[in-house]
């Protein structure tokens, strides 16, 4: 029976068997996965939960530098700096990197 709009858990469950049998063949190619022991079976299911582990780390980190590499807003009250003043002045020339001579 097939469904017009299965649900995520299916949709889940159905990806994480697929990544399950990928990772056991890559591991274990010689066997199949319902005659590997269930120490080797444990082993499939620590690597395949690494994957994800590790797809998820590399989303929320694209996630978070985006977030956070915005400028920050203006803040009240910081209102830039009066000319004539330290703060004020414009940065005296400099040599640019590399140019010691």
């Amino acid at each position: 029976m097939a469904y017009a709009q299965p649900s995520g858990s299916f949709l889940h469950a159905t990806l994480y068997s697929s990544l399950l049998l990928q990772v056991s063949q890559q591991l274990f190619p010689a066997q199949p996965f319902f005659d590997l022991s269930p120490d080797k079976r444990r082993i499939v299911d620590q690597e395949a939960g690494n994957l994800l582990l590790q797809s998820k780390w590399k989303v929320d980190s694209r996630g978070w530098a985006e977030f956070f590499g915005q400028p920050a807003p203006p803040q009240p009250g910081a209102e830039a700096a009066a000319p004539g003043t330290v703060l004020g002045e414009p940065p005296a020339p400099g040599r640019p990197p590399g140019q010691y001579a």
